[in-house]
């Protein structure tokens, strides 16, 4: 895509370097919070090198995002960025 080619990969590249070498795979996952879809999204993890978060909504209140670290670290899900 244009948003991919033109801009996420350049930044990603600028950012993260090693990571970056090779990576030409994306991978869409959306989650649309509504009282008959979908309510809540429990912790999890995925197996991405890069992970781009993007909000598209205007209005809303109490959302978070939180980053727990590396699964393989010791101290996974003790210390959270949020």
């Amino acid at each position: 895509t244009i948003l991919q080619q033109e801009y996420l990969m350049p930044l990603m590249t600028s950012l993260f370097p090693t990571e970056s070498k090779g990576c030409e795979d994306h991978h869409c996952f959306i989650v649309r919070y509504r009282a008959d879809e979908d309510v809540g999204l429990d912790m999890h993890e995925d197996d991405s090198d890069i992970t781009l978060n993007a909000c598209l909504g205007k209005e809303f209140t109490g959302a978070t995002l939180s980053f727990c670290g590396l699964v393989t670290d010791e101290k996974h899900r003790k210390l959270q960025h949020t």
